[in-house]
């Protein structure tokens, strides 16, 4: 007698499909993040290089440009002048937010948020000491020609920026150590280093957000709460927008919406062309920003054209990179191509001729520095902290 045959289990099979096709639309996700990253490294580095080769237009910090004619130099160089008005810095800050945010909000996961709080400062500090000793050696060589620079163009921003005395190789890893996380403006061997207060402040926000607050009910209050705070430690605001972002993002039933990602654009493209020296009287830059950052997300994660488009290998390879090429540029800038564009000018180059072989000839040399930091600092200390991270969890 002939046993009837059951009908085939396809339930485990329809479930790891889903599973399937929800990981690869996550990493797509993740790698136009990383797009955007590696768009925003670069950018930070043509700022920096736009600040010091061509400082027309530009003001704010170290520019010499006083409040009263702030106005009359920006339109006077608009376009341009907006250009360098714009960070790129808030970009990696709402990445940072976001990407855990998104992963939590997805995958509800406690653990990641503890590793990431456990291992943050230890991910940190082997490439902040490695870029302070980076910055000295040059120093110490005499291959640091910002001072040249600033006779030959009376640049402020350059003289202000770079540092003039380093002290010793025990200061350089003491300063990468424990220095430029707790003072902003401790970061004398290598001035892209004042940000780490706020990364790692701004980390250890996004954790506390999320643990605490991440599964309650109408958290849109509790955000318009937290912003509201903000006031009180600016920076925060702009992680806050990427916490916000990914909450929007996780929870929405459709990621590919034209009509969002165009109005997102459009806002986003007024709110960098918009001039800081417009904002609201009293309010801090990042209270604005932030919602800047809201946009640009926005304009990013609902078009799957523009996910596409930042999916591409050359900018998800810059963006793992990124941090590692804002963190080796600066030395370069401030020794070769500072070397470079007095030499030409000495030499009787034009002034466009010059600033355009000065950054030509600057990208082999950061992208060679920055592969360098990569592999021998950032992946090494990433294995490790995750091999003794297992070791103490085991």
């Amino acid at each position: 007698m002939l046993s009837k045959r059951k009908p085939a289990d396809t339930s485990s099979g329809l479930a790891f499909f889903v599973s399937r096709v929800k990981n690869m639309a996550s990493s797509q996700r993740l790698a136009a993040i990383d797009g955007l990253k590696g768009i925003a490294g670069v950018l930070i580095v043509a700022a920096h290089y736009l600040y010091t080769f061509a400082p027309f237009g530009k003001i704010g910090w170290g520019t010499g440009v006083t409040t009263e004619n702030a106005a009359a130099v920006y339109m006077k160089y608009y376009p341009y002048s907006a250009l360098l008005d714009f960070s790129p810095l808030p970009i990696f800050y709402t990445v940072i937010a976001f990407i855990p945010a998104l992963k939590f909000f997805q995958d509800g996961d406690d653990e990641f948020l503890r590793k990431q709080a456990l291992l943050r400062y230890f991910r940190l500090a082997p490439l902040t000491i490695s870029c302070a000793v980076f910055s000295y050696a040059f120093f110490a060589l005499g291959l640091s020609h910002h001072i040249d620079l600033y006779e030959l163009l009376n640049n402020n921003w350059i003289k202000a920026s770079a540092y003039t005395d380093a002290t010793s190789f025990s200061g350089a890893v003491w300063n990468g150590l424990f220095e430029v996380f707790v003072d902003s403006n401790k970061s004398g061997y290598c001035n892209v280093l004042w940000c780490m207060p706020f990364i790692l402040t701004g980390s250890y926000f996004t954790y506390a957000v999320l643990l605490i607050f991440g599964r309650m009910k109408h958290r849109a209050l509790i955000y318009a709460a937290l912003y509201g705070l903000c006031f009180f430690a600016p920076p925060c605001a702009v992680f806050l927008a990427g916490v916000v972002a990914a909450d929007i993002y996780a929870h929405q039933k459709t990621h590919d919406n034209p009509k969002t990602a165009t109005f997102c654009g459009f806002m986003l493209l007024l709110g960098v062309f918009f001039p800081t020296i417009r904002y609201p009287a009293g309010v801090p830059e990042y209270m604005v920003t932030a919602f800047i950052m809201l946009f640009l997300l926005g304009a990013c994660l609902q078009s799957d054209t523009v996910r596409r488009a930042l999916s591409a290998r050359c900018l998800t390879q810059a963006g793992k990179r990124s941090f590692c090429l804002v963190l080796a540029h600066f030395p370069i800038m401030t020794s070769f191509s500072c070397w470079e564009f007095a030499a030409l000018h000495n030499a009787g180059v034009s002034y466009g001729v010059n600033l355009a072989l000065t950054f030509v000839c600057a990208v082999p040399c950061i992208w060679a520095a920055t592969e360098a930091f990569y592999r021998l600092v950032e992946i090494p200390t990433a294995k490790a902290t995750a091999k003794i991270y297992a070791y103490f969890r085991a």
